[in-house]
């Protein structure tokens, strides 16, 4: 009877993984969609504010647009950066719970 009981908490501590993992997952993703909407909205305001329909190109232009592109990437490595220290801290939490019980 015991082996069965050990059985049964075997696969209820894998379902919980499991769902944990999923659940972890859909968060990090949620949050990765939700950064880079925001990096995309200020991109785009960025490339607005230099330059207007008709507006020629010029040095003050091209400065402007390096700026904003600079910004872009600068906020991608900082996205990237924050969802990778997420997923560590995830994986360690998942390390943690996957020790069996003693």
């Amino acid at each position: 009877m015991a082996q069965g009981k050990e059985d049964s908490d075997v696969d209820y501590i894998r379902a919980r993984r499991a769902q944990r993992r999923l659940q972890n997952f859909i968060y990090m993703e949620q949050q990765k969609e939700t950064m880079t909407n925001a990096v995309v909205r200020l991109t785009d305001k960025c490339f607005g504010l230099c330059s207007t329909p008709g507006t020629r190109r010029s040095r003050t232009l091209d400065d402007c647009m390096t700026n904003c592109s600079n910004r872009y990437v600068e906020a991608s490595i900082l996205v990237l950066k924050t969802i990778g220290s997420k997923v560590n801290k995830i994986d360690t939490d998942l390390k943690y719970l996957s020790k069996p019980p003693k």
